[in-house]
């Protein structure tokens, strides 16, 4: 529950229950009479805590407002209870209770609890997404891209536990491990094997196949820990992705409600629009498509400071996952004015060279096709 867009009250299962009885309009009464239809035991407490909390309002027949009693001198208004002393305020599912017929108040406002919601759930997008690409790199033997796809595995699941525990604008990935030490003493091993995983290498399959074994050992950790142990593999089916989906859209439209920051993809700030824009504003139909390509590829590669050349490796290199390459072909379609990319063709692409490639036969034949439409 949102009060004022400010407070959030968690409810356990018997106060949830008494809350669903709750039909505005209808008398007192009659919502107590619901309350024990639903099988709550003294509903006529509950709806007295959500009536002193402000979450509901009751007035007379008479019409006027049912005014909670409160203390001498004490401003008129909601009561706001202590916040709740759960160790970690936030899981998947939602916010942990102390009880049942809890009504607890969060130790998180509102925005940044929405916020640390949605982080939490992109995190665990993320590691999927990573995973799926150490897979790929473990069969091609792609040593170096093996090691990039489990550091970004293992910074999402990091900022997946940092969220948990509401820590909201989170720190950058070169600092996520180091703030794990500000967590509580219960988080000591997922720490310790985190950073046993971050100084791993990868040479040989032996190697591979270790640090996959490892990073899942902490990705079950942290997800026990967070209450995401259930997490679907978003990216190997329809279904995966619809669940995950389902997953988020309850916290993405409480995080809409409350105008909360949306997150961010690592390695994506929101500074990369400007940049592409400029890439598009600085001359689109006098350029040649090779450079403004690469510009675009520049522009949106995660990896800071590699020099882009057509024989540039977009993982090892410039350091791309599968989402980001999906979102590069959004990009060149939005910037370039392409038509839309084969999406089964883009994810074959390895070098930026292979990206120009592509580019360059998407706009071949969209202009053949703007032919023969006008011949016709």
């Amino acid at each position: 529950m949102i009060r004022a867009k400010q407070d959030v009250f968690a409810l356990g299962t018997t106060a949830a229950a008494a809350w669903r009885s709750v039909v505005w309009g209808r008398s007192l009464p009659e919502v107590c009479a619901a309350t024990r239809a639903a099988g709550v035991d003294d509903g006529g407490a509950l709806i007295a805590t959500f009536l002193r909390y402000g979450l509901v309002r009751m007035t007379w027949r008479s019409g006027g407002p049912v005014v909670p009693a409160l203390p001498l001198a004490a401003p008129a208004g909601p009561v706001t209870p202590p916040p709740a002393a759960a160790a970690l305020p936030l899981e998947l599912a939602g916010a942990k209770v102390s009880g049942a017929r809890a009504v607890d108040l969060l130790p998180l406002p509102a925005r940044r609890f929405a916020a640390a919601a949605m982080a939490l759930v992109w995190s665990n997008v993320l590691i999927e997404n990573a995973r799926e690409d150490l897979a790929g790199a473990l069969d091609r033997r792609q040593w170096r891209v093996a090691e990039l796809a489990v550091a970004r595995a293992l910074a999402a699941g990091l900022r997946g536990l940092l969220s948990a525990y509401g820590v909201n604008p989170l720190p950058p990935d070169s600092e996520v491990l180091g703030r794990l030490s500000l967590l509580p003493a219960g988080t000591a091993e997922i720490q310790k094997l985190a950073e046993g995983l971050a100084a791993r290498t990868i040479g040989d399959a032996a190697q591979g196949e270790g640090a996959r074994t490892d990073l899942n050992n902490v990705v079950e950790l942290i997800r026990r820990a967070v209450g995401a142990d259930v997490f679907p593999a978003s990216f190997q089916s329809a279904h995966g992705w619809r669940t995950t989906l389902d997953i988020g859209y309850d916290w993405l439209r409480l995080g809409a409600y409350l105008d909360s920051d949306m997150p961010v993809i690592p390695g994506s700030p929101e500074s990369d629009i400007v940049e592409v824009r400029n890439v598009h504003d600085s001359g689109r139909t006098t350029r040649p498509i090779e450079e403004r390509v690469c510009a675009v590829i520049a522009a949106m590669a995660p990896g800071p400071g590699a020099a882009v050349a057509e024989d540039t490796d977009l993982r090892a290199d410039l350091e791309y996952s599968s989402l980001r390459l999906i979102e590069l072909t959004m990009a060149l379609e939005q910037y370039l004015g392409l038509p839309p990319i084969d999406l089964a063709e883009a994810g074959t692409v390895t070098t930026v060279g292979d990206v120009i490639q592509l580019a360059v036969q998407t706009a071949n034949q969209a202009e053949a096709s703007e032919r023969t439409t006008t011949h016709d």
